[in-house]
């Protein structure tokens, strides 16, 4: 019986400048400083984080260039455990097996405020606007899986057959600043409050998963084999259509053809053959493969 074991946790913050030039003056200086003309408000009008003006007194930095900044500040968590129990000897003098389970949850919030100067003539910067776009997403896949193999004629030929079983929850939201209404934006910060009505995305969904091979050895020098398994992972998802939103409608059958893809699925085969020779001290390999795939975005 074995066990693996992860915890991470991810926390980032990111400047990105976008008037290095300082063409809109008079600049509002360093993130997180306030003049008269230039104000950097605290919060945005609907209650959102100030991700750059937050970042510089939590990080303590202070930034030169680029007056007005697109700020993103993101904590990602993930913790992943896995049990499985195998066999020491073979039962029968010919089976060994492996089964266990698996356990994934991934959890990647982020706030962003994109900070815009709003001129009062045509090179005075009368105040600085934010534009704050929120995500949450998270994740969390369940799996059990099982193998076998059979070991017979004297260890010449062997056969293994397994098979997981997957089951994949996720949801993805995306929250733009408004200062109408009160939808709560959902864990990360308590200095959220409100938002409009997100988009959204979510996928509960489940697969089976097999593969199966067979391998025979002609000789010390050379093995025969054939082998075939099948593939699944879930389909990629878009979030942030603001402007087509369910109150008018939902998205377009265009639309959701690129943005909600469906799980990707594939089969493969292969057969082949491996030799060795002087002595094991060269080798040579010839193997044929075929996958074909279904979903493939």
């Amino acid at each position: 019986l074995s066990y693996v074991g992860l915890y991470s946790k991810q926390d980032i913050g990111v400047f990105t400048a976008q008037d290095f030039g300082n063409f809109f003056t008079p600049s509002a200086g360093n993130v997180g400083s306030t003049n008269t003309v230039s104000p950097r408000p605290g919060t945005d009008l609907g209650g959102f984080d100030p991700v750059c003006q937050n970042e510089v007194e939590r990080q303590s930095i202070s930034l030169t260039t680029g007056g007005y900044n697109q700020c993103l500040h993101t904590i990602s968590k993930r913790n992943a455990h896995e049990v499985r129990l195998a066999s020491e000897d073979r039962i029968g003098g010919i089976f060994d097996y492996v089964i266990g389970g698996f356990y994934d949850h991934n959890n990647n919030p982020s706030n962003l405020t994109q900070e815009t100067p709003i001129l009062f003539g045509p090179t005075t910067v009368g105040l600085i606007n934010l534009t704050s776009i929120l995500r949450r997403g998270k994740s969390t896949e369940k799996s059990f899986f099982g193998n076998v193999n059979a070991h017979l004629l004297d260890d010449k030929l062997e056969l293994s057959g397994g098979l997981r079983y997957i089951d994949f929850k996720n949801s993805n939201a995306l929250f733009q600043s408004s200062s109408a209404g009160t939808v709560q934006c959902g864990e990360y910060t308590d200095t959220v409050q409100d938002c409009i009505e997100p988009t959204r995305d979510a996928q509960d969904t489940n697969a089976t998963i097999y593969m199966g091979s067979v391998k025979y050895r002609l000789n010390a020098d050379t093995i025969i084999y054939a082998q075939t398994g099948s593939s699944w992972r879930p389909g990629p998802r878009a979030v942030g259509n603001f402007s087509f939103g369910p109150e008018l409608g939902g998205q377009t059958a265009r639309e959701l053809f690129y943005t909600v893809v469906p799980p990707e699925k594939s089969t493969a085969y292969e057969v082949g053959i491996k030799t060795s020779f002087l002595d094991g001290r060269g080798t040579f390999n010839l193997s044929a493969f075929h996958q074909k795939f279904k979903g493939y975005p």
